[in-house]
């Protein structure tokens, strides 16, 4: 009996595009690293919530706001910005929200790719994304340029308001 497949004792290699770099790692490289950024952010935006309760007098709620879902996490942010604006300006939780919208795509969508050229898709709810490295790595310089505003925002909290006299 003879198939198109070769058996897996058999000395020849499956059909594939040898010439074709695998577009596979250079996607897993750059979603470790965005993922890993996007961690630091999530971890910072728990510690500027805690911060911000801790310096309201209302350090207990924390137990009940920070172990929600990013997104909560980011409607907190949000709130807490209204009685602290130096936590997060508008504009950071906006790019925090985005951010957090493109992370989901990214680690909850299926990778599929072509083997036949570089091409590859993600597969999240159904819906075919294009993602391609370049993007990923985009949104990772932007999450690094997140993090560094709000470890600023930390500054805030870390520090005891001082006066006009020095004390």
């Amino acid at each position: 009996m003879t198939t198109d497949t070769p058996s897996p004792e058999s000395d020849h290699p499956p059909p594939s595009a040898p010439n074709i770099p695998n577009i596979k790692k250079d996607y897993e490289a750059a979603l470790g690293e965005f993922l890993i950024v996007f961690n630091q952010i999530e971890n910072l935006v728990t510690d500027l919530i805690v911060l911000a309760l801790r310096k309201a007098g209302r350090e207990k709620l924390h137990q009940s706001l920070t172990g929600d879902f990013y997104a909560q996490k980011i409607i907190y942010l949000d709130l807490i910005s209204l009685r602290f604006p130096e936590a997060a300006s508008p504009p950071l939780i906006i790019a925090l929200q985005a951010l957090g919208n493109e992370r989901n795509k990214l680690a909850h969508g299926h990778f599929e790719e072509n083997p036949f050229d570089e091409s590859y898709v993600i597969v999240s709810r159904q819906k075919r994304l294009a993602l391609p490295v370049s993007k990923i790595r985009r949104l990772t310089q932007q999450a690094e340029t997140i993090c560094s505003e709000l470890r600023q925002s930390q500054v805030f909290f870390w520090f005891e308001n001082i006066t006009e006299d020095g004390s």
